[in-house]
């Protein structure tokens, strides 16, 4: 019996076997993949510098070279700085960091998604320029600051960085007679003078005083004492006077006053006041105290002069000047 088959009779067989092996291949894959398969068994664990799934999060030190870690269950990346561990990444907000804020000379802030940072008022080769200091402050080429001393001079003292210093202000300036003057009568005569004042300013106060006798040859008459400020002597304007009469001849006296400015420029101001005394042998002492309410005008764009000037009252009557000074205390 001949066991060969016709073309059609295989196909018609292999048309039987086919759903005899299809169906249980199918059913065998729809089963696998409702299976759970975890998801660990599809990635395989990261030796090295490389990345390591797992399905938790990493914590503690940690020491270069580590792999990143991800965890899959919540979507963060980590990684090492060397000695922690910290966020890179997380899914939930697209990593750690979700604001910068910036602070001054730093402008810009604050970045919640994107945006950029400046800082226009920092110093740099092309808008800043070189940095330079005054001594003891130095600055290096790289721009480092640094003392060059640990003490610097004020006013000719030498003073300790870092340490409280007491420095002095200088003298001010101050003139005095070298002799006495003597017999002034009734001719205006100045007594002592400074001169210079080329900056006065609002506040600029000088301290006048003189010390003297009296005489006269009949009826005494007054001694006036004048202060003068202006651009001449004998000239300028009169901030206070005092006067007094002397009752017997010799009889000591003093004048003291101060003269202060008030305001500056061309048309200036500026005001005074005096005490002037004398020491009489029937009524002890008598005098003036002058104190004008009225300001005077003075120029202060110019140089000026201060004096004492001492006039009596006639001929007959004399003033001798023993000591007197001049002298700017502010």
């Amino acid at each position: 019996m001949s066991t060969w088959r016709s073309g059609a009779d295989m196909r018609q067989r292999l048309r039987q076997l086919l759903p005899l092996v299809l169906i249980p291949v199918v059913s065998l894959l729809f089963f696998a993949l409702l299976l759970p398969i975890p998801r660990q068994i599809l990635y395989a664990q990261v030796s090295g510098a490389g990345v390591v799934f797992q399905n938790s999060d990493p914590s503690g030190a940690c020491a270069q070279p580590t792999p990143l870690v991800y965890n899959y269950s919540l979507g963060k990346l980590w990684g090492c700085d060397g000695s922690s561990v910290y966020l890179l990444i997380s899914a939930s907000g697209g990593g750690a960091v979700t604001s910068i804020a910036t602070t001054a000379p730093i402008t810009g802030g604050p970045i919640t998604t994107t945006g950029t940072i400046a800082c226009p008022t920092c110093a740099t080769t092309t808008n800043g320029g070189a940095l330079s200091g005054s001594a003891p402050v130095q600055v290096s080429a790289a721009g480092a600051i640094s003392l060059s001393s640990s003490s610097t001079t004020v006013n000719g003292q030498s003073c300790a960085l870092g340490s409280t210093c007491q420095i002095g202000v200088g003298a001010y300036p101050f003139v005095a007679i070298s002799a006495a003057s003597g017999n002034i009568a009734n001719s205006e005569t100045s007594v002592v003078s400074m001169t210079g004042l080329s900056s006065l300013a609002s506040g600029s106060t000088f301290y006048i005083r003189a010390y003297g006798s009296s005489t006269f040859t009949s009826t005494a008459s007054s001694i006036t004492f004048l202060v003068r400020l202006g651009t001449t002597s004998l000239n300028g304007n009169q901030p206070t006077s005092c006067s007094f009469t002397p009752v017997a001849t010799g009889e000591p006296w003093f004048f003291d006053g101060v003269v202060t400015i008030y305001t500056t420029g061309s048309g200036g101001t500026m005001n005074g006041g005096s005490t002037c005394l004398i020491h009489t042998a029937s009524t002890a002492n008598t005098g003036q105290i002058n104190q004008p309410t009225t300001t005077q005008a003075v120029n202060t764009t110019t140089t000026n002069l201060i004096e004492l000037t001492v006039q009596t009252g006639a001929s007959t009557t004399q003033a001798n000047v023993y000591e007197a000074y001049i002298q700017e205390v502010k």
